[in-house]
């Protein structure tokens, strides 16, 4: 049997108290798209999916006095890693991880391994956190506030052989929608974003193999 202490489910209960399923999704909405007159969602929400040897379990963490819902989210799995035994972990985040978030999966990811658990995890977001898109080229928005740490953590995560690090498609909107009870939806902005993402992710490659060569 799958058990996770009363009080670790309390905690997970109480970082959403008081967030509804409409306003959690609205976040998710609002954190994708380009940002005209500085309008970027401040919220952040971690919807994460455990699949486990019977029926699957869902949590739900924002950010609040503790840390990143991000952060809060590790925390408690790595607490409740042998209670749950997880064949597989889906992240749904409105907002790409951290620099600092991004060392934190990186670090559960290496936990895992070392404790030689079978666990796929994948990480999921809507929309890229204080990164500038090349799509923002031209375009009168605010989306332009590039730190480089987040894009070279992020860098980092998504080539680790143990995380699956993607954007939103279609059919995560179905799963959140089943996990929230609400619904929602644009394939426009997700398709836009992917290409973001894949452009900057090469971009970093590129960037790498020119430092290999001009040490060399």
């Amino acid at each position: 049997m799958n058990s996770v202490s009363a009080a670790d489910t309390a905690m997970a209960m109480h970082s959403v108290l008081f967030e509804s399923a409409t306003d959690i999704m609205d976040t998710f909405e609002r954190s994708g798209p380009h940002f005209p007159d500085r309008n970027w969602p401040t919220d952040s929400y971690c919807v994460f999916k455990c699949t486990l040897e019977k029926l699957p379990r869902s949590f739900i963490f924002t950010d609040n006095q503790d840390g990143h819902a991000e952060e809060q989210a590790v925390n408690f799995l790595a607490k409740n890693i042998k209670s749950l035994k997880p064949q597989k972990i889906r992240f749904y985040l409105n907002w790409s991880p951290c620099a600092r978030c991004c060392s934190l999966f990186l670090n559960f990811s290496r936990i895992i391994t070392e404790k030689k658990l079978s666990i796929d995890l994948e990480i999921v977001f809507r929309g890229l956190y204080e990164i500038s898109r090349p799509s923002c080229k031209g375009l009168p928005c605010d989306c332009a506030v590039r730190k480089p740490e987040h894009v070279q953590k992020l860098h980092a995560l998504w080539r680790c052989e143990h995380v699956t690090v993607r954007t939103f498609i279609e059919e995560d909107w179905k799963t959140l929608v089943q996990l929230l009870h609400n619904n929602a939806a644009t394939k426009h902005d997700d398709a836009l974003l992917r290409r973001d993402f894949e452009q900057l992710m090469t971009e970093q490659e590129n960037k790498k193999r020119d430092e290999k060569k001009n040490k060399n």
